[in-house]
């Protein structure tokens, strides 16, 4: 009888134990799939704000005149805005007023008077961790700008300091969440730290020749001893290890001097340069004319852009190495041309036209540009590309001198474009 007794309770036990797991995992389960309300903490926030400080920072602007814009744009680091749809080429109203950049955190504004150029506009780079509003002044007011369609869009910068800054462009009333909606859609620009960019990579160097254009092969001319497609894949090697020293990724858009690379077209270097987000675009040439009496360092950028970052590059080649600026160039240019324009009005230099995004009309004027139609005809970011040739190969003195001294022109390059992110020199 005693032995029937201990095998009851030991079967109640059992039981217990298993209803006691049967309860503890039917609340578990209850924990993991009941509806969850959206946390506080979840809301949008942003530059160490919470989102009730944020709120309250945008809610407290005043706010007495709008102005309306209907585009806009990037090119490089800079952010165009445009009051009617963007057309190249055309004069905007917006062309000689000033933009107001303000810091609605610390108060600190940045000023950008707007020219015919692409790159006068907000130069993103200069502004500091934080949110800020966007004005124009006219007539002596400020007039806060805004957006008829709503949009949120960003743009990562180049790393400065191994850090990546992303900047987030607003134009939606109801951003905030569970704010009351603005009247407009105000345009905002955040400007943060981001690990999200660190895919993405910061300069591009395209080694000019090596490449198939579809109607024929360019491997470039071997001429005094120098065969130019080997010679700009080395030397574009040479700067990518010298900027990525310090904290620099770079996209070379050739794999090695054996395998040819399209320019256009799907694969090709261009479609290459748009996915790689980089801002700047370096295309590394050698130059031949028809005599062999010209030489020296040339760069060219697009007519549509002011000669600052052709210049700041150039200046810096022309005082810290034995390059002397091109003999095709007059005094004031000292060694810096922009492009010619074709019968269209585009740029002529199809690399820096085809890198520009909508801008500067990419994948618009030719059967070879419409192969770039699908990634670069309404692309808003445009890469800012110059071209550097650093001799004329037919003159025998001036190639001698650049294969004497191409180590370190290598590293003053390196350190040109250094100097213009502001990162030393």
């Amino acid at each position: 009888m005693a032995t029937k007794r201990k095998k009851k309770r030991r079967i109640r036990k059992s039981l217990l134990v298993i209803l006691l797991l049967i309860a503890v995992a039917g609340v578990a389960a209850y924990i993991h799939f009941r509806p969850q309300k959206e946390s506080a903490d979840n809301r949008f926030t942003c530059c160490s704000l919470t989102h009730d400080e944020l709120m309250e920072l945008v809610e407290s602007e005043e706010i007495y005149d709008s102005y309306p814009m209907e585009d806009y744009l990037f090119y490089g680091e800079t952010l165009n805005l445009f009051y009617k749809e963007y057309s190249l080429g055309r004069m905007d109203p917006v062309l000689a007023k000033t933009l107001i950049v303000r810091n609605l955190q610390s108060g600190k504004e940045y000023s950008f008077l707007v020219t015919d150029m692409i790159d006068s506009q907000i130069d993103l780079s200069s502004l500091e961790k934080g949110i800020y509003s966007v004005s124009l002044t006219e007539d002596n007011t400020y007039k806060r700008i805004y957006f008829e369609e709503s949009f949120c869009d960003e743009i990562f910068l180049v790393r400065r300091n191994r850090i990546k800054m992303k900047v987030s462009v607003i134009a939606d009333s109801s951003f905030l969440e569970d704010g009351d909606p603005l009247d407009r859609n105000y345009l905002y620009l955040i400007v943060e730290e981001s690990d999200e960019g660190d895919a993405y990579y910061d300069i591009i160097l395209d080694p000019a020749y090596g490449y198939d254009t579809g109607d024929y092969v360019e491997k470039g001319a071997t001429i005094n001893e120098i065969t130019k497609s080997e010679e700009t894949y080395a030397f574009a090697m040479m700067i990518r290890e010298r900027l990525e020293e310090k904290g620099l990724s770079v996209l070379v858009t050739r794999k090695n001097n054996y395998t040819l690379t399209p320019t256009y077209g799907e694969g090709g270097r261009l479609e290459q340069a748009y996915q790689s987000k980089g801002r700047y675009m370096f295309v590394i040439e050698m130059s031949s004319s028809q005599t062999s009496t010209e030489s020296g360092l040339l760069t060219i950028h697009s007519s549509f852009t002011s000669d600052r970052f052709a210049r700041s590059v150039t200046d810096y080649l022309l005082s810290q190495s034995k390059l002397e600026a091109s003999s095709q160039t007059t005094s004031s240019e000292n060694g810096v041309l922009a492009s010619g324009r074709n019968s269209s009005g585009y740029d002529s230099y199809f690399i820096i036209r085809e890198s520009g995004g909508r801008i500067l009309g990419a994948a618009q004027t030719n059967e070879k540009s419409l192969q770039n139609a699908a990634f670069a005809a309404e692309e808003r970011q445009g890469i800012q590309t110059v071209v550097l040739s650093y001799c004329y190969l037919n003159n025998q003195e001036d190639a001698e001198k650049y294969l004497q001294n191409r180590e370190d022109y290598a590293e003053k390059t390196a350190e040109a474009i250094l100097r213009y992110l502001g990162m030393g020199y």
